[in-house]
C-alpha cells in the first residue's frame, strides 16, 4: 500500500463515528492520543476506515516487530490455538489446589465462603475475619462452573446483593463460564433477577481465542486516561472473532434453544 496518503480530514466522517462511540462505551483508563481508526494493516502502512493511510512509526505500541498482517506470522495465527491462566484469577478461584501449586504466595486479602450459603455466612466472615467496609468486592459465578457444576437456590443471588448494597461492597458477576447464551439467558444471572456492578466475560465471548471483557458502569469505570492500559487489549483478531460469534446463527434469536 502507498503511503502516506489523506483522503479526508482527520479524523474522517467514519472515523469520527467510532471515536464519539468509543467515548460512550469504552474505559477512559486508555489513553487516544490521536484520532485514528484502524480498518487494515500492511508492513508499516495502515489504513483507518475513511482510507486514509499513514506510517506506522510506533509499531502498535511496539507489538509488531515484523510489521502488520506478515504472512508467516498470519498463518501461523491461524494455525495456532490459545489458553492460560493469570495471577489474579489464580489467587480469587478456590476449586482445585492443582490451579494454584507451585505459584504462592498468591495475593493477600482474598477470602471464600460456600456457595449458595446463608446470609449468617457473611455476617460471621465479617465479624471474624475482614471488616465490610474494607471490602472491595464479592466475586461469584451465578452458576458454577469448575466448582461442580452447581445452580443456586432462587434466594442466594438476591442475598448477595442486599449484602453488598447493605455495606457498599461491588458485586462481580464471573460469567467467563456461565456467559454468552450457555444457560439460555446471554448471562446466567438473569435467571436470578439480579443487576451486578461489574460482569466479567471470556471464552466464549470469542470462540476460543484469547479475549476478555470487563463490562461495568459508567460511574465505576471513571478513571482518568493513562491510569490502566493493556498493550494487548483490544486485539483486532480477537475482537473479530467475537463479533463473529454474536452474529453466528442469530445467537440472540437462539437463546431459547440453548
Amino acid at each position: 500500500m502507498d503511503a502516506p496518503r489523506l483522503l479526508t480530514a482527520l479524523p474522517g466522517p467514519k472515523a469520527a463515528e467510532w471515536i464519539a462511540r468509543d467515548e460512550r462505551v469504552i474505559s477512559p483508563s486508555y489513553t487516544r492520543g490521536y484520532p485514528l481508526v484502524a480498518s487494515r494493516g500492511a508492513g508499516c502502512v495502515l489504513e483507518d476506515v475513511d482510507g486514509n493511510r499513514f506510517l506506522d512509526f510506533t509499531a502498535g505500541i511496539a507489538v509488531n516487530a515484523t510489521g502488520h498482517s506478515h504472512p508467516e506470522v498470519v498463518a501461523a495465527i491461524v494455525d495456532q490455538a490459545f489458553h492460560g491462566r493469570t495471577y489474579g484469577a489464580m489467587s480469587l478461584g478456590g476449586s482445585k489446589a492443582l490451579h494454584q501449586h507451585g505459584f504462592g504466595p498468591l495475593l493477600s486479602g482474598v477470602h471464600r465462603i460456600h456457595f449458595d450459603c446463608p446470609a449468617e455466612e457473611f455476617d460471621e466472615l465479617f465479624s471474624t475475619v475482614c471488616p465490610p467496609d474494607e471490602v472491595a468486592a464479592i466475586f461469584i459465578e451465578p452458576i458454577q462452573g469448575e466448582g461442580g457444576y452447581r445452580v443456586p437456590s432462587p434466594g442466594f443471588l438476591p442475598i448477595v446483593r442486599e449484602v453488598c448494597d447493605r455495606h457498599n461492597i461491588l458485586l462481580v458477576a464471573d460469567e467467563v463460564q456461565s456467559g454468552m447464551g450457555r444457560t439460555g439467558k446471554m448471562f446466567a444471572i438473569e435467571h436470578f433477577g439480579v443487576v451486578p456492578d461489574m460482569l466479567c466475560l471470556a471464552k466464549g465471548i470469542a470462540s476460543g481465542l484469547p479475549l476478555g471483557a470487563l463490562i461495568t458502569r459508567a460511574n465505576i469505570m471513571d478513571w482518568p486516561p493513562g491510569s490502566h492500559a493493556s498493550t494487548f487489549g483490544g486485539n483486532p483478531v480477537s475482537c473479530r472473532a467475537a463479533l463473529a460469534t454474536f452474529d453466528l446463527s442469530g445467537l440472540a434469536d437462539k437463546l431459547p434453544e440453548a
